[in-house]
């Protein structure tokens, strides 16, 4: 049922204060001088940084000519894209995609040039993230040695801006709060209630390593990584994740093989060849029905800064996808990455010890790791997310004497790592957790929703959704989101996928499907828990098989249907009927 709009913005307030956070400075530029800004410009674009980058040269130039020359309001992507890039069909995918990789591009170059050679600066012109059009900000010089670097500090010169801003600002977030409403009844829900089931599934095959060198194989790897992620980010289509196709060990299979195993109608596979100052990058996308090639390309790098390259080599990919698949949705957004690759590998091994999140012994080694990964890279929000998803599992689960105050410590963290990433996807899904813990369901389930937003192809995100709607009394709405967790995911034995779609199952009174979830769950080795194994005798017992009910619950420990899984379950469902479903089913059955 749609969510009302009054509602709706209530629970979210903060979130919308989040996404629709103002912007630095006086984006008009009328406060500053029009000389030194251009002055300023002239310096950058004859930067080093940016000598050698003429397209970007050519984006900041317009963008700021644009905006003190009065004209800000007329910087959007499809001005840019005619006016600065010759992109004049506003239909092509080519048009958004491009400007949005350029306009990142920009604000990373930007940034280099004031940690650097315009560390001194004066004015500094920025590009917020979710504008196109620059920003101004006068700096206050440090009194010191000559060689101290001065950083750039907001003039708090009050003017009539500053006046009228509160009310500016309300009304955006009033506006936002529309349109976000609209969006998440509209588009928030894929499959579920907006898509085909005919729609594009992708995988993007492991690269291969034809470089000099074996040592390269964590930079082929985390291009592959890359390039999914980003992929991952394009609405409309459905991407296999890494840790399903990572699981493909035969470099040789052949394309069509691939699509039967991982059920899916395209792949991209491709390498990377050549030596550090000189690696070539091929990739190709195939329609594995048809056999027929539907785009290809190489791109060019070199290792002097590995994570930008995978950064970069991996937005071309999608960009040139994207090209081609032009009726396909291509909104791109990229997460903010860890500055360094101690904080990157951190993340990744802390990310792997907290999933599945069910074991306490695994979430304390995690909580350890994401401590470190925020030691490593303070400015990245995966650490502060990270946290804050092993918090609110171990509230979840009872790990904790106390799930109240581990749930409001979880929620903490989410909100200082949506500070940092206000898109972040597993601090949201930590959020609307932490939320069910509290027993705040209304606002769990449109936190969630706002995580599918960020993150249409995640399949932990649409897994812990289908949860949060059981919860919530949804269970025949939640069966799409967990199937299609399923479906993202198919080879990995290691997620809780399989066993949430068989209690979202379980719920709805599916119970065969539910005893089927269970059961492939089982032969693939996947998560195991005597909570797993009291709803499998749950669910033979609403499908009236005492024999195989009696045989799991004869594997439950002494006195477990009476103790803390009975608590979890009044705890965790907003229907005393829902809290009580499970439990009575093994009661009546056994």
């Amino acid at each position: 049922m749609p969510t009302q709009l009054p509602e709706f913005i209530a629970a979210n307030w903060i979130y919308l204060m989040l996404l629709t956070a103002p912007v630095a400075a006086d984006t008009s530029g009328r406060s500053f001088d029009r000389e030194a800004i251009s002055a300023e410009l002239s310096r950058i674009v004859a930067s080093e940084g940016f000598s050698g980058s003429p397209r970007l040269q050519q984006l900041l130039t317009y963008v700021v000519t644009e905006t003190i020359e009065g004209r800000a309001d007329r910087i959007k992507g499809l001005t840019i894209a005619q006016d600065v890039y010759g992109q004049m069909d506003p239909e092509a995918a080519r048009t958004s995609t491009v400007v949005s990789v350029e306009a990142r591009r920009l604000r990373r170059k930007l940034a280099d040039y004031y940690l650097g050679v315009g560390a001194n600066a004066s004015i500094v012109i920025e590009i917020p993230k979710g504008t196109f059009a620059p920003a101004f900000r006068q700096t206050r010089k440090e009194t010191g040695p000559e060689t101290a670097t001065a950083r750039p500090q907001p003039k708090l010169k009050p003017n009539m801006l500053s006046r009228y801003l509160p009310f500016a600002f309300a009304i955006l977030v009033f506006l936002a709060a529309v349109l976000l409403w609209s969006h998440v009844n509209r588009a928030a829900l894929p499959p579920s209630e907006t898509a085909s089931f005919e729609r594009p599934t992708i995988a993007v095959i492991p690269l291969r390593n034809l470089t000099d060198s074996m040592q390269n194989d964590d930079l082929v790897t985390g291009m592959t990584e890359d390039i999914t992620s980003d992929l991952a980010q394009l609405h409309e289509i459905d991407v296999i994740s890494y840790s399903s196709t990572s699981l493909l060990t035969d470099p040789d299979m052949p394309p069509q093989e691939i699509g039967v195993t991982l059920n899916v109608s395209h792949i991209v596979q491709g390498s990377v060849s050549g030596a550090a100052e000189n690696l070539r990058v091929s990739a190709e996308l195939l329609d594995v029905k048809t056999g027929k090639l539907v785009w290809a390309d190489r791109f060019n790098g070199t290792l002097s800064d590995p994570m930008r390259l995978r950064d970069e080599i991996a937005a071309k990919v999608a960009e040139g996808m994207a090209i081609d698949l032009s009726n396909w949705d291509t909104r791109n957004y990229k997460a903010p990455l860890p500055t360094t690759p101690e904080a990157a590998a951190l993340f990744e091994q802390a990310m792997s010890l907290a999933n599945p999140p069910s074991d306490a012994a695994r979430l304390k080694i995690a909580n350890l790791a994401f401590q470190a990964v925020i030691e490593a890279d303070p400015d990245f929000a995966g650490g502060y997310a990270g946290l804050a998803y092993v918090s609110v599992f171990r509230a979840l689960w009872g790990h904790v004497p106390d799930s109240q105050a581990e749930a409001g410590l979880s929620a903490k963290m989410a909100k200082r790592a949506l500070d940092v990433d206000p898109k972040s996807s597993l601090a949201l899904d930590a959020l609307a957790l932490s939320q069910l813990v509290m027993r705040d369901f209304d606002a769990a389930v449109s936190t969630s929703e706002l995580a599918l937003l960020t993150a249409p192809n995640d399949p932990y995100v649409q897994s812990y959704h289908a949860f949060i709607l059981t919860a919530d009394g949804q269970a025949t709405r939640a069966i799409r989101f967990a199937e299609r967790a399923v479906r993202l995911d198919p080879l990995d034995p290691r997620t809780p996928f399989r066993n949430i779609l068989g209690v979202v199952h379980l719920h709805a009174g599916n119970y065969e499907l539910a005893t089927r979830s269970f059961s492939e769950n089982n032969r693939l080795k996947g998560p195991q828990s005597a909570g797993h194994i009291a709803n499998m005798a749950a669910a033979y017992a609403g499908l009236g098989d005492h024999r195989e009910a009696s045989h799991f619950a004869a594997m439950l420990p002494k006195g477990f249907r009476e103790g803390p899984w009975l608590d979890w379950h009044k705890r965790s469902f907003r229907s005393n009927i829902d809290a009580l479903k499970i439990p009575t089913l093994l009661q009546g059955g056994l």
